[in-house]
C-alpha cells in the first residue's frame, strides 16, 4: 500500500518582507508610499506553487514582531502551510527595502 505525501513541496530558506518605494526616481528617504510583499526566494516559490495548486509548506523562521505576523498572515491567505515556521522570541524578521530609479533596476537594501 502506498501512502500519499502530505505535501507536494516543502520550501526551506529565507523569508522576510520586501518594501518598495512607489515614488519612482525619488530618494528612498523622501518616499511617500510603499508596496509591501513577502520576500525571499524559497517563500516566493512556495506562494507561486500554491497558486498553481500544489500542497506546499514552508520551513523557515520569523521574528516575534509585526513583520512576522504579516508574513504568516500572507502565507496562510496564499494557502501555504505555516505549521513549520518558528517564531523567534525577541528577534526581528528581515526586511528588504528597494527604490526604483527613473531608469534602470531596483536599488535594494537589506536590514537584519
Amino acid at each position: 500500500m502506498t501512502t500519499q505525501p502530505l505535501f507536494d513541496l516543502l520550501t526551506l530558506g529565507r523569508c522576510g518582507m520586501d518594501l518598495f518605494s512607489l515614488d519612482i526616481g525619488a530618494p528612498f528617504a523622501e518616499a511617500s508610499a510603499f508596496s509591501a510583499a513577502v520576500g525571499g526566494s524559497p517563500t516566493n516559490i512556495a506562494i507561486g506553487s500554491s497558486r498553481l495548486g500544489l500542497r506546499v509548506a514552508a520551513l523557515t523562521a520569523v521574528g516575534d514582531d509585526l513583520v512576522g505576523d504579516f508574513i504568516l498572515n500572507r502565507l496562510a491567505r496564499e494557502g501555504v502551510t505555516t505549521d513549520f515556521i518558528l517564531r523567534k522570541r525577541g528577534k526581528r524578521t528581515g526586511l528588504a527595502m528597494g527604490q526604483r530609479r527613473a531608469a534602470g533596476p531596483v536599488s535594494p537594501g537589506l536590514l537584519p
